[in-house]
């Protein structure tokens, strides 16, 4: 048995709409496109989905066993989808974090508790210096965050030098 994912979402959005031209914008394709992967998809299957009832197709049985599934599947499908790109920051595997002194000692400790409850696969390097140090770090991507009480003068380090400037 082989199932296209494009025709598998042609006949889930054919069926949960109760419309192929809703289908085939949704889809942004032609509704002739989106009556195609379906009929693709009975033939591959051997099996009908939909029945004809004047302008109507409701399911067949088999329609309503695959869209019982399919529902399943694309609640799956969405819920991987928003995982995914809520966590689009934290692909790496791990998170270098650099912060000074204080805030190393007193409230970082509760935010990477906290950190790591919610990502507990993520690793967290901790790099504790002053804030200069810590700011011109960031901007040489030597840490992927960082927190510091003041921002510093950053001229004096050529960063926001006026030959640097960008408008």
């Amino acid at each position: 048995m082989h199932i296209n994912l494009n025709q598998f979402s042609a006949f889930y959005l054919a069926a949960r709409e109760k419309s192929i031209t809703k289908t085939a914008e949704a889809l942004h394709v032609t509704q002739p496109a989106v009556a195609m992967q379906i009929k693709s998809l009975q033939k591959n299957l051997g099996i009908p989905f939909f029945k004809k009832n004047g302008n109507e197709y409701p399911l067949t049985e088999a329609g309503k066993n695959l869209f019982s599934y399919a529902d399943r599947i694309c609640l799956i499908f969405g819920k991987s989808e928003y995982t995914l790109k809520s966590r689009e920051d934290f692909k790496r595997e791990a998170l270098t974090i650099g912060t000074t002194k204080d805030f190393a000692r007193h409230i970082i400790p509760g935010l990477l508790l906290r950190f790591q409850q919610r990502f507990p696969s993520m690793g967290v390097s901790l790099k504790v210096g002053c804030s200069p140090d810590i700011a011109e770090g960031l901007m040489a991507f030597k840490y992927d965050r960082g927190i510091i009480g003041r921002l510093p003068d950053l001229t004096k380090s050529g960063f926001f030098a006026p030959d640097r400037a960008v408008a």
